[in-house]
């Protein structure tokens, strides 16, 4: 029989007079309730211990206010990689129950965490199982929406080695997660933003949106970023667009800042061969191609020129 202490456990602190020092959750606890029938995983710690640690983390991914940035996104995109909710660089999809492999520097095994996924509270949890070098603690990452910005937090408790390091060590290790997953939703949301600025200009309809691969067209593009983005368009307004280089150049800076591995957008008037192209510039700065005088033409694009004639 599953005792009240047991039940108590995972659904009260008033429990954890019942946990030991070492932070060993009482025997009469079934296994069959802890997340994914683990027995190496523990959910509840005496706040009491010497080792008894906890710490919060906060970081803003993105504004509201940018069309695309939503809790749903983001927690979408946090469980899309386990380099997103651990500090691990594996790109596999997180799923509820999976074992991840951390491998933490030093003589204390496999450091294997067992996550479970919460998709009605946007959340994951991470527990440490016993090989891990600071079993037993927990780690629970949360999407929340709060005045106008989606934030990931992260708290983290346990009663396992190295406390007080654990806590000053926390903010640094997953400030550097958040950034990864940062980076991962900064472009889709800003890809967006920028189609909807473009579909709110009267008169003009994309008629395409594309990623190339812009490094076989130039030698000498900047390296890290092969990718660019084609945005051509239809309508009265198009031309009006081509030849406002302060809005282009706005757009283009948005996607190019945005997006780390894109180094080129164009403006094209669609079925034609008439584009504006916008590249980042080796002083950092997003500028518009010039174009090349006929003399000038070399079999070799060069990054920074364009043919126009």
């Amino acid at each position: 029989m599953v005792s009240l202490c047991a039940i108590l456990t995972f659904n009260s602190v008033s429990c954890q007079a019942h946990v030991k020092d070492t932070g060993r959750v009482n025997a009469a606890t079934s296994y069959a309730q802890l997340p994914c029938n683990d027995n190496q995983i523990q959910t509840s710690y005496d706040t009491s211990s010497d080792r008894y640690h906890s710490y919060k983390v906060e970081n803003e991914v993105c504004s509201t206010a940018s069309p695309g940035c939503t809790r749903d996104f983001v927690f979408t995109t946090m469980v899309s990689q386990v380099q997103f909710i651990a500090p691990t660089s594996e790109a596999t999809p997180v799923t509820d129950c999976k074992i991840t492999i951390l491998d933490i520097p030093g003589p204390f095994g496999e450091d294997s965490i067992r996550t479970s996924v919460n998709q009605n509270q946007y959340s994951i949890t991470n527990y440490t199982r016993k090989d891990h070098a600071l079993h037993p603690g927990l780690v629970t990452r949360t999407i929340i929406e709060r005045n106008d910005k989606v934030i990931v937090v992260t708290f983290g408790e346990g009663t396992g080695r190295f406390p007080g390091t654990n806590e000053k060590l926390a903010p640094k290790t997953w400030t550097g997660v958040d950034n990864k997953l940062i980076e991962a939703v900064s472009c889709p949301v800003a890809l967006q933003s920028v189609r909807a600025k473009l579909k709110y200009l009267p008169n003009l309809e994309i008629a395409s949106f594309a990623k190339r691969d812009i490094s076989k067209a130039y030698s000498d593009y900047p390296k890290e970023r092969p990718d660019g983005y084609s945005i051509d368009m239809r309508g009265n307004q198009v031309i009006n667009l081509l030849n406002s280089p302060q809005l282009m150049t706005t757009l283009a800076t948005q996607i190019i800042d945005n997006c780390k591995t894109v180094s080129l957008v164009s403006f094209g008037l669609a079925n034609t061969d008439y584009a504006v192209l916008l590249g980042l510039m080796p002083n950092g700065n997003v500028q518009q191609f010039e174009c090349l005088e006929p003399g000038q033409a070399s079999e070799e694009q060069v990054w920074g020129k364009k043919f126009c004639f």
